[in-house]
């Protein structure tokens, strides 16, 4: 499966940033960062993608400007897409062999469970 992490700011660049701290081969990784011609360079990057490899596109915010894109592209071409994912996610998903939709879904709701609030669970106050 082929992996396309976008977001404001530096979103994409850290993100793989700290996958490569994790994993040294990200050739199944590409990055795009959100610009003004966003919607033009995320079209450009689908016509250039072979069709036939999965792909999974990751972006930063659910209601975000990047994310509605790819929810148009969504509407036009075949691929997952997965907005809010934290590294625990991405980690899973690429030393995973994942293939199908019912695994994302899996391993989404597994990421979640890693969004913990640490002074409640250890019963710690803070003020």
């Amino acid at each position: 499966m082929k992996y396309l992490i976008a977001g404001h700011g530096g979103y994409a660049e850290g993100v793989v940033n700290t996958l490569k701290f994790f994993k040294d081969d990200l050739n199944n990784v590409d990055l795009l960062p959100y610009t003004s011609d966003f919607e033009e360079q995320l079209q450009a990057y689908f016509e250039r993608h072979d069709p036939a490899e999965p792909l999974c596109m990751v972006t930063d915010l659910v209601g975000g400007s990047v994310n509605l894109e790819a929810m148009r592209q969504l509407r036009k071409r075949n691929f997952y897409l997965i907005s809010g994912a934290n590294i625990s996610l991405l980690l899973e998903m690429l030393f995973s062999e994942v293939t199908e939709g019912a695994q994302i879904e899996e391993i989404v709701v597994a990421a979640r469970d890693q969004m913990v609030y640490v002074n409640a669970m250890m019963g710690a106050q803070s003020e």
